[in-house]
């Protein structure tokens, strides 16, 4: 696969990455994950930097929804703490991997079937807007329901609706410029 940097116009040859530093002028852009055979910005077991904090990809799956293919990474930083990096299409997400059952203290009663885009909660006493729901399909062909929330500060909640339970994860959107997949060489310069 041949690509044309949108900067100088240069060719590129077989970009396995969705985001591409031109060799030729140093400027920077995305493809469109589904244009490439690997399908995100994360390689396995290998290290990769989000403001400069090293990670490492030790599992991936892959979660087939209505709109798409959401893809996630367990991941592990210097600290031995666990995290998912959640990757679909341009969205990308870090949130922890413990996912505590919601008490109905906490916020006014939910239901996922009600949680519809661009509807505003209140939630641990902040405000949140929900941008997306999902309903996931596991290995089981079972639907795993959720719904995003978002704030202004770019915090994430992804509620996950399982029988009469509700548990939650906590988390921040990324910019994929956040993610750097160079060397430990070339931070230490």
């Amino acid at each position: 696969m041949i690509i044309n940097c949108p900067n100088c116009s240069n060719a590129i040859k077989n970009p396995k990455q969705t985001l591409i530093t031109c060799q030729y002028c140093d400027s920077s852009f995305m493809l469109e994950a589904r244009s490439l055979k690997q399908d995100s910005l994360i390689e396995m077991n290998k290290t990769f930097y989000i403001q400069s904090q090293s990670f490492i990809a030790i599992k991936q799956q892959k979660y087939p929804h209505d709109n798409g293919v959401r893809v996630d990474y367990l991941v592990q930083n210097e600290q031995k703490e666990l995290y998912w990096l959640m990757i679909e299409d341009e969205d990308i997400a870090l949130v922890k991997t413990t996912q505590p059952k919601l008490d109905e203290k906490s916020g006014e009663k939910l239901n996922w079937h009600t949680l519809l885009p661009n509807s505003q909660i209140k939630l641990f006493e902040k405000h949140w807007l929900v941008t997306q729901k999902r309903a996931l399909k596991n290995n089981n062909e079972n639907k795993n329901k959720q719904s995003y929330l978002s704030n202004q500060a770019a915090e994430l909640i992804i509620l996950s609706f399982e029988n009469n339970s509700i548990y939650y994860q906590q988390g921040r959107w990324l910019d994929a410029f956040e993610i750097d997949s160079k060397t430990q060489a070339h931070h230490e310069n």
